[in-house]
């Protein structure tokens, strides 16, 4: 075994020696290697083809039907070298960065039109000796991507060569081992796939919900108003249209008092006292700088305490959020609320905030901007649509256990990343070992 090989294997015993059964062998050993140079054009005269682009294997571990592969052209000789069969493997052999190179996806679709594009590397694996789905999960444990992460040259643009791409390390046990570990992990991928697709269904449901209970509302059973059109007796005419006879039109600052954060330069950081709470600290940043002098009621932060970021991107970081964290002070672009308890409930004017974010910023500026602030005075004169107190509450449990729902999937489809995360480490490298059957073993040799 060559030294390479013996430093980028990282379960083999002390002696270089591998698991029973167990080979080190180099890619080109066990595929095809074709570096493709077929670009994103379309030229008359050649060939139409689907292009599988460098995005396209980057954002997926497989290549499947329901991708949408851009249009292009090849000639009849690259259409001959870099057309995509069910079972190759390709890698993004160019980037921006060394830690995007060497990203593997498995096709596990084709047809005649499928051809690998520019800045990837098309492996066509030697089925006798190696599994496809399980030389996919290879590539991405963490020898390999230190691999080609000392492999890849550059200065703006790094990519890998032919033969180091050749020479790259991989541990296989036999064919029966690779089918099955490929088939356990698959599994898990599909159970995945399932819970991130559950996921997004019902993000989707919940946002039509969203919707329809700030429009609409909820009668004191809990059932969903009808539409005006089908219940025109239920509501009536406002400033913003058609809302139920029993809800007002009040604007935000009448809803809560808004105090700002404090501006904590450099001079005011210390080693101790309270975490400075920023923006992207809402989101979950867990960094902070400290504070160590008296505190303003105004900007002191407990948990719990409905806060709201003034300033930032739309999508991502403008807007209310409950502060779920210690006790803190905030900086200068984030208001803390303090709402108006005669009128409206903390956690009904979270929600309500987030249903009128657009509104805010149309307010405010009169269009959309990735990028927004928000001041005081912008914000209070904005007129919202308030239901009573107790439809409040029911609006408000409606939706959080729509939000339960998302955060049990969240935390089941997080068990299961962590899940895939331990089981690839022990399964493609020998730490664990699979166990197959007679009738596996059968199967394997009559696929052989």
């Amino acid at each position: 075994m060559s030294d390479t090989f013996r430093n980028e294997t990282p379960e083999s015993d002390a002696e270089g020696r591998e698991p029973d059964g167990w080979r080190v062998v180099a890619l080109s050993d066990i595929a095809d290697i074709r570096v493709s140079n077929v670009d994103k054009k379309s030229v008359s005269g050649e060939i139409p083809v689907r292009l599988c682009n460098y995005i396209d294997v980057y954002n997926n571990e497989y290549i499947t039907a329901d991708l949408d592969f851009m249009e292009a052209s090849a000639t009849p000789s690259e259409l001959a070298r870099f057309s995509v069969e069910i079972g190759d493997v390709m890698i993004t052999k160019d980037s921006e960065t060394p830690d995007d190179i060497g990203v593997p996806a498995v096709a596990l679709w084709s047809d005649q039109r499928l051809v690998c594009g520019y800045h990837l590397a098309l492996f066509k694996p030697d089925k006798t000796q190696v599994d496809p789905v399980f030389l996919g999960k290879q590539l991405t444990l963490p020898n390999i991507a230190a691999y080609y992460g000392r492999l890849a040259c550059g200065s703006t643009r790094y990519g890998l060569s032919n033969s180091g791409i050749g020479r790259t390390p991989l541990r296989l046990p036999p064919l029966s081992q690779q089918r099955k570990i490929a088939r356990i992990l698959t599994t898990l991928d599909n159970l995945i796939e399932k819970t991130e697709a559950l996921i997004a269904k019902y993000q989707a449901i919940k946002q039509g919900m969203m919707h329809d209970l700030f429009t609409r509302g909820v009668d004191a059973h809990g059932h969903l108003r009808p539409p005006q059109t089908e219940a025109p007796h239920l509501y009536k005419q406002s400033e913003l249209g058609w809302i139920p006879k029993e809800w007002e039109v009040r604007q935000i600052g009448d809803l809560a008092n808004y105090m700002n954060g404090h501006s904590f330069d450099a001079s005011l950081w210390s080693r101790h006292g309270l975490p400075i709470i920023r923006i992207q600290n809402l989101n979950g940043e867990e960094s902070f700088n400290y504070y160590g002098g008296s505190v303003d009621p105004s900007w002191e932060v407990l948990p719990g305490d409905l806060l709201f970021a003034w300033a930032g991107m739309l999508e991502t970081s403008f807007g209310p959020r409950i502060w779920k964290g210690r006790r803190g002070v905030l900086n200068q672009h984030i208001f803390k609320v303090e709402p108006n308890t005669d009128l409206i409930r903390k956690e009904f004017l979270h929600l309500l905030l987030k249903h009128n974010l657009q509104r805010i910023v149309l307010s405010a500026h009169g269009f959309k901007s990735s990028f927004v602030h928000v001041t005081r005075a912008e914000l209070l004169p904005v007129s919202v649509c308030l239901p009573p107190g107790n439809e409040q509450e029911r609006i408000v449990r409606i939706l959080e256990e729509a939000e339960s729902v998302l955060e049990r999937e969240a935390e089941y489809a997080a068990s299961l990343a962590k899940t895939k995360t331990g089981l690839m480490q022990d399964l493609l490298t020998g730490k664990v070992r699979v166990k197959v059957n007679d009738s596996e073993e059968a199967t394997a040799n009559e696929r052989d």
